[in-house]
């Protein structure tokens, strides 16, 4: 037989769950047949088969080990085999006239997706809970009437987005090149503001792209900068493609991201801060630096994971589920040129601000345009890149 029914079995055995995915339904029924004889052997039998594929159905009723229900659950969400779709389980959130910190976290938690698909709207309830450990609060303590009214928001958007979010179970179609098929790409994502960070991993072919799945973070209490939050969203991305790499076997991979900042650290041979060279070690080991590209900030599909943003929104946007219009156009790529246009940066860890370089890669000025500012500024006098942003704006208003 052409499948090897016993890595299969070992490749996506889940617990009790076998979930597995063929290529045809001639492989799929020497699956089901072999993979049955192979566990009988040991004593057990694979009663419950459900799939897409009308002819394992047949097979599976005739053999009497059918799965009778019309939706089935797969890791927490509902499968319709029929339609292909996959949907969240519903779990309905009250709207309480008392709310506590306890309550919060009971009823955000119910909301769950292995993949994290629903981020952008969940991410808000994370956020406030964040803002209560900050003050203090006790569990059981009644939340003032300014979070009462936060929290009072998060109910319906939390059960609208559930209940009406529904999503293909199959990523992209297959495309057909010139000779062979054309292999997809996966591309990630990655995003950085002062409250969270986070990453999203799509699958891309010639003609289509989907999100594959997404995380986000809120930030640490310590206050970093953001080019440090930029960093840590670097690191989670990194993480991820590396997760969905062993899965799907995906041989080519581009991060995206729109920090020159972390590019150039990727990059650069110069001594990195401490907190800044554990993270760039980490994601060097796993990725190439070839595969880091830079990408406009309003283009970001990631900007949603950051923002956090409610159901509505959400579900009117498709940039998150697809991606951006250039995506799927090699041709409209963005292209970032090293040279030309980084600021290296150094980063002080006690302060978390950022400290003026020994040297600055300027931007390309057109002459007569703008001051050349090496020319008329010493950079090295400023102990902060702020500063010395703000000195800049005025020099170059007064000329």
């Amino acid at each position: 037989m052409n499948v090897n029914a016993a890595h299969v079995i070992e490749r996506d055995l889940y617990v009790n769950n076998v979930i597995s995915g063929l290529k045809c339904e001639k492989d799929l029924l020497e699956y089901f047949t072999e993979a049955r004889q192979l566990m009988s052997t040991a004593g057990m039998n694979l009663r419950s088969w459900i799939s897409k594929s009308a002819c394992l159905r047949t097979a599976a009723e005739e053999k009497n080990v059918p799965n009778t229900c019309d939706v089935t659950k797969v890791l927490g969400l509902s499968w319709d085999p029929k339609l292909d779709t996959i949907n969240f389980a519903e779990k309905q959130i009250p709207i309480l006239e008392k709310v506590t910190k306890r309550t919060v976290l009971k009823f955000s938690s119910k909301i769950y997706g292995p993949l994290k698909l629903l981020s952008p709207v969940t991410v808000r309830t994370t956020i406030l809970l964040q803002e209560m450990w900050k003050l203090k609060y006790d569990w059981d303590t009644t939340l003032p009437s300014s979070i009462h009214a936060t929290w009072s928001e998060f109910p319906t958007d939390l059960n609208t987005v559930v209940r009406e979010t529904s999503l293909s179970r199959q990523l992209i179609q297959s495309v057909k090149g010139t000779g062979s098929d054309v292999k997809p790409e996966m591309h990630v994502f990655l995003d950085a503001i002062n409250k969270l960070y986070g990453a999203a991993v799509y699958i891309c072919n010639r003609n289509e792209s989907r999100l594959v799945i997404a995380k986000s973070k809120i930030t640490p209490v310590k206050t970093l900068s953001l080019p440090q939050l930029e960093s840590m969203a670097a690191l989670i991305g990194t993480r991820l493609a590396t997760n969905i790499q062993s899965s799907l076997h995906m041989t080519h991979i581009t991060f995206r991201s729109d920090s020159q900042i972390v590019l150039y650290w990727l990059s650069t041979t110069n001594t990195l801060t401490r907190f800044v060279a554990n993270r760039v070690s980490e994601i060097n080991t796993l990725t190439n630096t070839n595969t880091w590209k830079y990408f406009p900030t309003h283009d970001n599909p990631a900007d949603l994971l950051t923002r956090g943003v409610s159901a509505s929104i959400f579900m009117k946007s498709s940039i998150l589920q697809t991606g951006t219009a250039w995506f799927t156009d090699t041709r409209r790529w963005p292209i970032w040129e090293t040279e030309p246009l980084l600021v290296n940066t150094s980063l002080d860890e006690h302060a978390g601000t950022e400290k003026v370089p020994s040297h600055v890669l300027q931007t390309d000025i057109p002459t007569g345009s703008l001051l050349n500012l090496q020319s008329v500024i010493n950079i090295s006098d400023y102990s902060s890149y702020r500063r010395l942003l703000r000195v800049t704006a005025l020099v170059q208003r007064f000329v």
